[in-house]
């Protein structure tokens, strides 16, 4: 098996880890997928705004701009406008939304829990390590 072959395989696999580790924790939570994602960048990153969050999401500025609004209505996110620059707004978890990340964070962890529990803590580490060095956390 050569490398490209040995890619392929790693492509095709991640893509059934997020279909097995996607659906239940988004629906203990009722989120879409982008909606998740949006929450976990906010909670990383607080005080982005709509072209940081679009970019950190790697999609258009619009569908982000969708994606707070609705997180907006729901009262899991709230916008504020910048002390620095009253033209820009800063997109942060409300109280609401802290409870939701905290939820969907849970459901996650209990079910990546699960889905790992046929490795070792040795294989555990070793692919902690491998992930660290694919997204530069080393």
């Amino acid at each position: 098996m050569d490398r490209q072959d040995i890619i392929h395989d790693i492509f095709h696999d991640i893509a059934q880890v997020r279909r097995h580790m996607g659906p239940s924790h988004r629906s203990s939570c009722s989120l879409s997928p982008a909606q998740g994602e949006v929450i976990a960048v906010i909670a990383e990153y607080p005080g982005l705004g709509i072209t940081e969050i679009a970019q950190r999401m790697h999609t258009s500025t619009s569908a982000a701009t969708q994606v707070v609004d609705a997180l907006v209505a729901a009262g899991i996110l709230t916008r504020e406008v910048s002390a620095a620059d009253r033209r820009a707004v800063k997109v942060l978890l409300s109280e609401e939304g802290k409870k939701t990340l905290a939820q969907f964070e849970a459901t996650a962890i209990k079910d990546m829990e699960q889905f790992l529990s046929p490795l070792s803590t040795e294989e555990l580490a070793t692919l902690r390590d491998l992930h660290r060095k694919l997204i530069g956390k080393e």
